[in-house]
């Protein structure tokens, strides 16, 4: 390609890109790789983004390819602006509440454990002129706890997308498949625990709290995205193979008093729950990927 013919090109795929996306591409820069890709006789690569989140890394250099790569980055940008209201507000069908949201998200009595058991004190005697021995006394207790909201997931951001090939283009449209990184830090949730019981029928109720922190929330996701480079445009976005991480859970419950005997049960079967709501095919990671096909669709009108 000619200098004149790059420079006609550029403008036109310049002059058609919505505004919001033409004034991130700084067309003197892509003309200067452009050449010096061309002088050394192959492709420049990493191209960074001007944004702090590295929104794309590994992307081939062509006057095309850089009118998609300002399309893709616009499309992120808009992404991080809009999801954060998304999960507050966008309602969700999850655990059993329609009108649910991601954040706060409300665990309708998903999230609960109980445990009981029985607590003795052992045979004792003392000595007063005598020996005065008392028997060993048991006392049966039972206790529950739940996690009533979890808040955070709409921290959300992407961070990073790495492009990792190309198909076309035919006919004008362009495949772009890529591997998308997502952050949604550390999140927490509140909930409540109590326990009943006593010796000889009298029962003593104990009120207290639980709370729960999820660490290092991220997901990752396979996309494939359909641009038009006749407009040019995104015209599809597809998130294929969504994967939820998370980090270590710590869960906590004030004292129970006489039946702190019973808190390690009911610590064990709640930290199996939200292991359970954060595995691949769980109920909050389904929930959060339908929310963000939803929402990047959205962004392509």
């Amino acid at each position: 390609m000619t200098n004149a013919e790059l420079k006609a090109k550029l403008a036109h795929l310049h002059a058609s890109l919505p505004a919001h996306v033409r004034d991130t591409v700084d067309l003197a820069k892509i003309k200067r790789r452009h050449r010096a890709a061309a002088r050394r006789g192959k492709p420049a690569t990493s191209l960074k983004s001007t944004t702090a989140d590295k929104a794309l890394t590994r992307y081939a250099d062509s006057p095309q390819l850089q009118i998609v790569n300002a399309l893709l980055h616009a499309l992120m940008d808009r992404a991080n602006t809009a999801l954060p209201n998304a999960f507050r507000t966008v309602p969700v069908s999850l655990f059993g509440k329609a009108g649910n949201r991601l954040d706060p998200l409300d665990f309708h009595g998903k999230a609960t454990a109980e445990a009981s058991g029985e607590v003795c004190l052992p045979r004792a005697c003392v000595k007063i002129v005598v020996n005065i021995c008392l028997p060993a006394i048991c006392a049966g207790g039972g206790a529950s706890a739940g996690l009533s909201e979890l808040r955070g997931l709409s921290s959300v951001r992407f961070t990073n997308l790495d492009v990792r090939g190309t198909m076309g283009p035919s006919d004008g449209i362009l495949k772009v498949s890529a591997n998308l990184g997502i952050s949604f830090g550390t999140l927490g949730a509140s909930g409540f625990a109590e326990a009943h019981g006593g010796f000889a029928g009298i029962n003593i109720p104990i009120g207290a709290s639980a709370s729960a922190n999820i660490a290092n929330v991220t997901a990752t996701s396979k996309v494939l995205f359909t641009v038009d480079l006749r407009s040019p445009k995104l015209t599809s976005i597809q998130l294929n193979d969504f994967t939820l991480r998370r980090g270590a859970v710590s869960i906590h419950i004030s004292g129970l008093g006489a039946f702190n005997y019973l808190v390690s049960p009911l610590l064990n079967q709640l930290e199996s729950l939200v292991k359970l709501f954060f595995n691949v095919d769980g109920a909050i990671a389904n929930a959060v990927r339908d929310v963000l096909q939803s929402q990047l669709n959205a962004l392509l009108n």
